[in-house]
């Protein structure tokens, strides 16, 4: 619940904060924050972050992975600075959708039933907002 909440209102103080101060610095700021509240909460959490066990293959996925998702937010928040939320946000809820596709394609992961009843959810969900 928190998560959901937190998501609508990311998107609301991204906009009036991209107008504010621009685009590219907000998608900064918002990158180093999550990469602070990471460090902070596996530190609390009493958790090592180490990617010393993965295979090769893995770590570039990761770093794909996640120049595509900082591009995405990139895009997101350039978009905010143009556009009205009310127009952009239907489509950045479909970064979750795209990065579900993406771990099935690429990871091959596999969903349960509840899974895909969620991810058409989602994408009803998307469409719904969009008119």
């Amino acid at each position: 619940m928190l998560g959901a909440f937190f998501f609508g209102v990311f998107w609301n103080m991204s906009e009036i904060i991209s107008e504010e101060i621009g685009w590219l610095l907000t998608t900064l700021f918002v990158k180093f924050g999550i990469i602070l509240f990471l460090l902070l909460f596996s530190s609390l959490q009493k958790q090592e972050l180490s990617l010393t066990k993965a295979t090769t293959k893995t770590k570039c996925i990761i770093a794909l992975m996640g120049i595509i998702e900082a591009g995405a937010v990139a895009i997101v928040n350039y978009g905010l600075t143009i556009g009205d939320a009310i127009l952009i946000t239907p489509i950045a809820s479909a970064l979750s959708i795209v990065t579900i596709a993406l771990s099935i394609i690429i990871l091959k992961e596999k969903i349960t039933k509840l899974q895909g009843i969620g991810v058409i959810t989602a994408i009803v969900g998307v469409v719904v907002t969009a008119f």
